[in-house]
């Protein structure tokens, strides 16, 4: 990335906020996940599919980057499959690829195998696909195999199919010496085709789930699929039904948006890693840091857009102290997309004067401007809504407080030392 004149007013050398999976070097970012990590482990030792779950931008990419890091840290070697394709079309080949990376640099052992050759493999794969719609193999897999390919060779080898590649992942599988984990990110790109429209991923899943099942039943392999937030609905209508839920997912992780404290790590790391001394507190005043959890619904990726963009006004106007106040927040938060709405920010203002907010405070009824009468219809439940959406994006529970004989529910907002 260039040294843009933001980074130049803000002294970086680079972006503290740069929107990128976390992987490799980068992995030292990565903060606030241990009890998913945790979780994740714990399934991978009795579940032989975990599905990791997640809205957009919530970090679903780094979490497995993460997850893969620490697994070959235990010597459990890993095949991370981000999938490239828009359709199930090479499926099996882009993980047949991947397991043969880590065959080709002798990082997974198999039993000797007749017949089987895995640069052979690889080469077929490469010819297979060529012509395949979305999919690409490049960087270690090319260098494995040698990266320019021999035109000659490609047309002597019959080129992959789907099937064929089911047959030789089943092959490698049946001659492993160790476990394997198999890792398939952005699951949820696969998109169902039906009468010529896109449809969601599902039906792919239950196929791909059922394959693992019938045909790659092996003790020593497991797969962690990674896939949105429509599984939400699936698990609220499978509780309703008091069903299991479909799909023989053994277990599911959750990925949620950050906590407030986990937004003050997150950019207390960020920060630290570009050299800034001077603090989080000093890079972002509390009213806006609240601000920012609160347009941002604390999710990783509106975080960045949202940050990146007040460090760019700061710059435009040439503050004299490099810090982010509220006002510039506010304008940051509108050309982001995400605007911070006024009567939630009132509730947060009205909490944090006040100590908690409830539905039958008649003081935070008046600050909001609802004009009915307290014991109207609909007083109650419209000071609730706006409780709930603030609770919602920054990750609060209510508290029940007594009241005489009965009991009120009381949002607080905790105090977030940022430094």
């Amino acid at each position: 990335m260039i040294r843009s004149k933001t980074l130049k007013y803000w002294d970086f050398k680079e972006h503290p906020v740069a929107d990128n999976i976390l992987r490799d070097d980068l992995l030292k970012l990565f903060v606030n996940r241990e009890m998913e990590l945790g979780d994740a482990e714990d399934a991978l030792g009795h579940s032989r599919i975990v599905g990791v779950y997640g809205g957009l931008g919530v970090g679903k990419s780094s979490f497995l980057q993460k997850l893969k890091q620490t697994l070959n840290k235990d010597g459990y070697p890993v095949a991370y499959v981000h999938l490239t394709a828009d359709s199930e079309e090479t499926l099996y080949r882009e993980m047949l690829a991947e397991i043969l990376v880590l065959i080709l640099s002798k990082e997974l052992k198999l039993k000797r195998i007749t017949g089987f050759k895995a640069k052979d493999e690889a080469v077929r794969i490469v010819a297979s696909v060529s012509k395949s719609r979305g999919a690409n193999f490049g960087g270690k897999f090319m260098d494995l195999i040698g990266g320019d390919l021999n035109e000659n060779k490609q047309t002597q080898l019959n080129a992959h199919t789907e099937a064929s590649a089911r047959v030789t992942l089943k092959t490698i599988f049946d001659g492993l010496k160790s476990p394997l984990v198999v890792v398939l990110d952005d699951f949820e790109k696969l998109r169902y085709q039906s009468s010529g429209k896109q449809r969601d991923y599902f039906p792919i899943l239950s196929r791909f789930i059922g394959t693992l099942e019938e045909v790659f039943n092996h003790k020593e392999v497991s797969f962690v699929v990674s896939m949105d937030n429509q599984v939400e609905t699936l698990i609220e209508s499978s509780k309703k039904k008091k069903e299991a839920f479909a799909f023989s997912l053994n277990s599911l992780i959750n990925l949620p948006n950050l906590e407030l404290t986990h937004l003050r790590d997150f950019l207390k790391v960020r920060l630290k890693n570009q050299g800034c001394k001077q603090g989080t507190g000093n890079f972002i005043k509390p009213e806006a840091f609240l601000a920012l959890a609160l347009a941002s619904g604390t999710n990783p990726r509106w975080i960045v857009r949202i940050v990146a963009e007040a460090m760019k006004l700061a710059a435009d106007r040439k503050r004299p102290t490099k810090q982010i106040d509220l006002r510039i927040m506010k304008d940051a938060c509108e050309k982001a997309g995400s605007p911070l709405d006024a009567k939630d920010w009132i509730v947060v203002n009205h909490i944090l004067k006040g100590g908690e907010g409830s539905a039958n405070d008649d003081a935070l009824r008046k600050a909001l401007d609802f004009k009915k009468p307290k014991r109207a219809d609909g007083y109650h439940a419209s000071v609730e809504r706006r409780l709930k959406t603030v609770a919602t994006s920054f990750r609060l529970a209510f508290d029940e407080v007594p009241t005489g004989t009965t009991k009120k529910n009381v949002l607080n907002i905790p105090t977030i030392e940022l430094d």
